[in-house]
This record gives C-alpha cells, structure tokens and sequence, in this order.
C-alpha cells in the first residue's frame, strides 16, 4: 500500500492567481482503489494553514532531528486501517472542536461525500516548479543557509548527499554532486536497497523544512528573507513570475571542462586498426556554451552525470536502455539527443520563421562537417587515448569554429522587390527584402548554435529561397512555383499561394503582428478605379 499525496496547486486565498486554486492536492491511502472505496479527498493546503492561528506545522505534521517531515501525522504508508483511522480521528476531530468554538468548520463526522468527491470543487491552478538556475546560484551563497560538511565551503552538502547503505545514513561527498531527481523518482521504489523518497516527498522535506528554519531565524532579524512556505509560494504561476533572478548566472561548479573531444567510436576503431579509415570524424563539443543554453545538466546528462558513453556504448548496452551513442547523440524526434535538442531550438521565435518553411533534409543531408569537423590528420591514436591531447585539441577547435558569416555587401542585397502579382486589382507589393534580411540577421545575431549551422551567408537566403543551393543571388520564387493558379503535377504550390504561404507563415511562427493575415491592403495597395479600368 502506498500512500499517495497527489499534488495539483499551491496558495493561500489570497495568492490565487487568476481562476482556480495552486493548491490543491489529492490524499488516497491506496493506489489500487476499489469499487468499495471512497474517492480520494480533494484538500485545499493553503486555506488549511490560513486556518490554523496560533499553531504551526506540527499540528498535522511531525518533527524529526528538528526537520518537519510532510507526511500526514503518523499515516505511514503501511497499514491501510490504521492510516484511514489518523486521517479521521485527527481531520473531524479538529473539525468538530473548531465547530465548537464557533468558528467555521470543515465537514464533520457522517459528511463523507464532502470531503471525498471525485472530482476537485475548484479549477486547478497549480504550476510545476522547475529547477532554476538562478534560483540555484542564490541558494549556492546565500549566507543563511551554509554548509553541514567539513568538506564543503559552498552550500552544496545543505542540499547534495549520498546513501551509505551499510551504515544506513546520508553524507556528503564533494564532486559527486547532481540532480536530485538522479535519486528520488516520481514514485518512490520503497525498498531496503533503495529507501529514497519520491521526488515531490524529498522536495517538501528538504525545501519546506529549511524555509520554516529560516523561518524562526528571520522573525527575530528585521527585514530578514526566506524561501516561501505555503504551496503559492512556490506553485503558483504569478509567484513564480516575482522571483528575483541572478545576473550573470554563474557556472556550476562541478569541475566540468569547458570543451569535450567526442570519439568514443573512433578511438576504438583506430585504437584496433589504426590504418582505417574513420567513418566520421571526432566531435569538438563546446560544453560551456551548451551549459548557458540548457536548463540544468539533466537535458544532456538525464540519468547521471557520467560521460554518455558510459551507458550509451557504441553498440547499446543495458544501462543505456540499448540505446547505442549513435542513436543517443543523433535520433530527432528525442530532446535528449543533440539533433532533436537542436531541431526544438529551430522552433524559437528567431528561427522559426526560415525553418518551418525549410524542407528538413534527409538525414545524410544534415551537413556532418558542422559537427564532426575535426580534421582527419588531426584524429591520431596519439592523440586520442591521451586526455590532455584530446582536451587541448577539442579547446582549440571550438576556439576558430561559430564565427558565423557576415552579411553579403549591402549591393548585393535588393532593397526592394516587385512583386506585381494581383496587378488586376491591387498595386504591386513592395517587399522591403533588404530590410527583412537585416531584421533575419539581427534576430540572430548571438545566437551561438546559429553561427555554427549558417556557415555562408547565403545560408540565411535559404529561409524563403528554402528549395534552393546557398548562392549569392538565389532564384526568383517564380522559377519553382510557375504561374500564379497552376498547381505543379509534384504538389508544390502554385505562384500566388507560395507567396501568402510564405509570408503569413513567416510573420505568425515569428510573432510578428502587422501586417495581419487579413490586412490584404497593408501589402497590396488596392488600385484606384480608372487603373483598374486600364
């Protein structure tokens, strides 16, 4: 039996932002329910704190080593009776002893059915709380929180620890630190091997806990902070939005390189026959520059902080779930696999505009070289099995690589193009091209992943000359898409569609609002009577 705390909101009545309350959650002693048992109960958190004048936590929570523990009084999970009966006989019993007193009550004893309704009597409005980095960095030094190991001269081990399963207790070991979720699953596996609690418990327990610490510390300080302790504080949507950020974020400090020489394959295969020739060459990947961009390791690194390669071999293996490097590193429909990381980036308001009108190529097409550009000569055994060599050798390549390529002269660039198509009934439209092509480039413009995959500065004509070779004058749209209303046989788009096609298109992936889809006239001029006559 395990007893499941579902939460769906966080906030007190008076931090309810919008419609719907962040903190709702769900209580069920059972997870296999039966037709003989009642719903589980829908319980407002924060209402039930605002309720409480006068007393803290402990009144529905325990304390353990000073630390509240978010498990409901002594409902432990283990005994189904036992559990339902701490639920009741504390819940109506406070119910009915604050009746007594005259003041508001919940349902009391024989009103089963209003506290175990199938469905929530409010609307939802909880918001997940993702790691931030920024909020990390302010944890990282905040002064009032400190470090609990002689090791540490950060805050890290306030947070970070492992399990040692001999002794049965937690410490902390610098330069093993990572993601909290490595550890507590969604669900806990509640076995003697591996006593980790659920994510959302250890959360509760490790960020609540030292809030309320923080607390009692700040009442006796004026002006004093401390991280929010009702579920608004951290769940709902407009308190999340009011969280002071850290600028410039720091890096995280784990000893991670700057840049990383990815060869697994290759250093096996030279490292067995030397005289082969490799397949692809070596991958120089600027790790830092993918650290400002993610957001946290766990995109790249979502089950450790080991090298992929550890368990994503070159053939598969069981710690990789028999998802080979290859596959790890290249599959696009994955977001944890740099292709598919970086075809979700293409979705971004800056480049969606040329990319959802760019044909994807097939995958032999991608232009290997933009990854794998590490020159063959280069690749030596040598160099390969010897980590500085290979860390000198991939800082060096991701120095000269990602300059990007300027702009062609503004000459070569036509300010305006005609487009007299719809000449029967409107003014021909002036496209203001030189003007688009800057504000293209500007959007771009320190857009790092960019630099590196638009290598000539015709690659950027592609966004609307998308069918055709990076070229210095493209061709014209008429070339591809014939006459204005003549469907081609091969399913492109006849002349007048491809234009409207493209552009309006182009203006809402990237949110540019004027003109509108509708406002015909604002790019066809409607012609004056007596021109349309003629």
């Amino acid at each position: 039996m395990v007893l499941a705390f579902v939460y769906f909101a966080a906030g007190s009545d008076q931090m309810v932002s919008g419609s719907g309350r962040p903190d709702w959650l769900t209580l069920s002693i059972s997870t296999a329910s039966t037709p003989d048992e009642m719903p589980p109960v829908w319980f407002a958190h924060d209402r039930h704190t605002d309720a409480l004048t006068g007393q803290d936590c402990t009144t529905c929570h325990t304390k353990d080593e000073g630390r509240i523990r978010f498990a409901f009084k002594q409902a432990a999970g283990e005994d189904y009776h036992a559990d339902m009966a701490e639920f009741h006989d504390n819940c109506i019993g406070c119910h009915a002893k604050t009746a007594m007193q005259g003041e508001p009550a919940g349902p009391r004893a024989g009103e089963c059915r209003l506290c175990h309704t199938p469905n929530a009597p409010d609307r939802s409005a909880w918001t997940a709380m993702r790691f931030d980095h920024s909020l990390h960095a302010r944890h990282e030094t905040s002064p009032r929180i400190g470090p609990t190991a002689e090791a540490d001269s950060a805050n890290c081990s306030a947070c970070h620890h492992r399990y040692n399963a001999d002794t049965q207790t937690l410490y902390y070991e610098k330069g093993t630190e990572g993601a909290c979720q490595y550890c507590h699953a969604p669900v806990a596996a509640a076995t003697p091997d591996d006593p980790a609690r659920a994510m959302r418990q250890a959360a509760h327990d490790g960020c609540v806990s030292c809030h309320l610490i923080n607390q009692t510390q700040a009442a006796k300080e004026a002006n004093a902070k401390f991280g929010p302790i009702t579920c608004a504080g951290c769940h709902d949507q407009s308190m999340q939005a009011q969280i002071a950020t850290v600028q410039p974020l720091p890096r995280f400090k784990r000893n991670q390189p700057d840049a990383v020489l990815l060869a697994t394959r290759l250093t096996n295969q030279l490292a067995a026959s030397p005289e082969d020739r490799a397949p692809v060459s070596a991958v120089a990947f600027n790790h830092k520059s993918h650290e400002a961009n993610v957001e946290s390791c766990r995109t790249c690194h979502h089950a450790s902080l080991q090298k992929c390669s550890d368990c994503h071999t070159p053939d598969g293996s069981r710690e990789g779930a028999f998802v080979g490097l290859g596959q790890a590193m290249h599959v696009a429909d994955r977001d944890p696999s740099c292709i598919g990381c970086h075809q979700q980036a293409q979705t971004d308001a800056a480049c969606a505009g040329c990319h959802s009108m760019t044909p994807a190529p097939d995958f032999a097409a991608t232009g290997c070289q933009a990854c794998h550009g590490v020159a063959a000569d280069e690749q030596t055994v040598a160099v390969l099995t010897d980590p500085d060599a290979r860390a000198a050798m991939a800082a060096a390549f991701v120095k000269r690589r990602g300059g990007g390529a300027p702009l062609p002269p503004e000459t070569d660039i036509p300010e305006i193009v005609t487009i007299g198509t719809l000449s029967d009934a409107y003014e021909p439209v002036r496209l203001p091209h030189r003007k688009i092509v800057r504000a293209l480039a500007d959007r771009i413009a320190e857009n790092t992943l960019a630099k590196t995959f638009h290598p000539t500065s015709e690659t950027l004509c592609q966004g609307c000359h998308h069918n055709a070779a990076a070229l210095p004058k493209p061709p014209a749209c008429a070339s591809c898409h014939g006459t204005m209303t003549a469907t081609p046989s091969d399913g492109r788009p006849a002349l007048l569609g491809a234009y409207h096609l493209q552009c309006i298109t182009c203006h809402e992936r990237m949110g540019i609002e004027k003109p509108a889809a509708t406002a015909c006239t604002e790019c066809h001029p409607p012609r004056s009577s007596t021109a349309s006559q003629n």
